[in-house]
């Protein structure tokens, strides 16, 4: 039985996951779309060249519509939230672009109304589904280069002004630096971070430009975490064990390959070994980087759907709520706040 998806935002990530949606593996069936007007959301479908689905220019009907078994969230920050829970509450099972919510008070409303339905509900935190990070994080699990003790990564680009606004929960921070925070907790074993510490820019409209963020997890474990809305930067994470490292280069919040260095730190070079995963499809044809990635979690949510499931186990309730809980402890440290807090 295929699972039948509707679209709520016709924007570029949309266009990128539906069109990654035919690398799958498993059953999907795009059935329905809904823009802020029926000309936009026919013409996503015309463009992605879908047939036999229903185009609405109204949200709320394609949550209505019973041909829909999950609803894809691809709109600004701030509206994630109220039609996840329209969707829930609908009968819908719902994965919503990052973040689920502007602050983790939303995202426990949205895990409680998950619970109360019955309806599956994910976060697309996309990157923890990528081969190479699922690797990485067995090779953590085993211990393969004793405990990790630092990770430092980096993010930056120069973002648009259009993804700068505090009433849409639209900030660097949780454009780009949530990847940061992301690959951090994963890295850590999801822990809750003893100590939260960043010092950033804000500019006069209140909004975060740039962010260093220190997490601790005790016993000399550590991240260090740097985000730039302003700047391009190497855009890679090291990831430090007692005895190797892990680099993952540019792009690593959507990585096709990583490097290990095993052994023992000394001044001598250690072997180099490279981990390659390609991914199967063009990258012209998608709006972002790798975007043909964004396949792995619908592979890996139409799995956990199936056996009945209303969360994943890579990216659970739980994860999604110490993300949030977290981004809202380097947010007071920066001094940044939301109408919606």
């Amino acid at each position: 039985m295929p699972l039948k998806w509707g679209i709520i935002g016709c924007g570029q990530i949309s266009h990128d996951f539906v069109r990654a949606l035919r690398l799958s593996k498993e059953n999907h069936r795009v059935v329905a779309a809904a823009a802020r007007s029926l000309e936009k959301s026919e013409n996503f479908l015309k463009k992605l060249e879908i047939k036999n689905a229903q185009a609405y220019g109204d949200y709320a009907q394609l949550c209505e519509d019973g041909n829909v078994d999950i609803v894809y969230i691809g709109l600004l920050n701030d509206a994630h939230i109220t039609w996840a829970l329209k969707a829930m509450e609908a009968g819908k099972h719902v994965l919503s672009e990052k973040p689920l919510g502007v602050n983790a008070k939303q995202v426990k409303q949205m895990i409680d109304k998950s619970r109360q339905t019955k309806k599956f509900l994910m976060e697309a935190a996309w990157s923890r589904y990528f081969p190479a990070w699922l690797e990485i994080k067995e090779k953590i699990r085993k211990e393969e280069y004793g405990k990790l003790k630092v990770v430092d990564i980096s993010f930056g680009q120069a973002l648009p002004d259009s993804r700068r606004d505090t009433t849409k929960g639209e900030t660097p921070l949780y454009d780009i630096g949530i990847y940061t925070v992301m690959l951090a907790l994963y890295a850590f074993g999801d822990q809750k971070p003893e100590k939260v510490n960043a010092v950033g820019k804000v500019n006069e409209r209140g909004v975060d430009q740039w962010g260093n963020i220190t997490l601790q997890f005790g016993e000399d474990r550590h991240a260090i975490l740097y985000y730039n809305g302003n700047t391009k930067l190497l855009n890679q994470a090291t990831l430090s064990f007692e005895k190797g490292n892990i680099t993952i280069p540019e792009y690593f919040w959507a990585p096709l390959e990583y490097f290990e260095v095993k052994g023992e730190l000394t001044p001598s070079d250690p072997a180099k070994k490279r981990f390659s995963h390609p991914l199967s499809d063009d990258d012209s044809k998608y709006n972002f980087i790798n975007s043909a990635g964004l396949h792995f979690e619908a592979d890996h949510l139409y799995k956990r759907i199936k056996e009945g499931q209303i969360e994943s186990d890579i990216m659970s309730h739980e994860n999604s709520l110490n993300l949030h809980e977290t981004l809202d402890r380097i947010r007071k440290e920066l001094g940044v706040s939301f109408p919606q807090d």
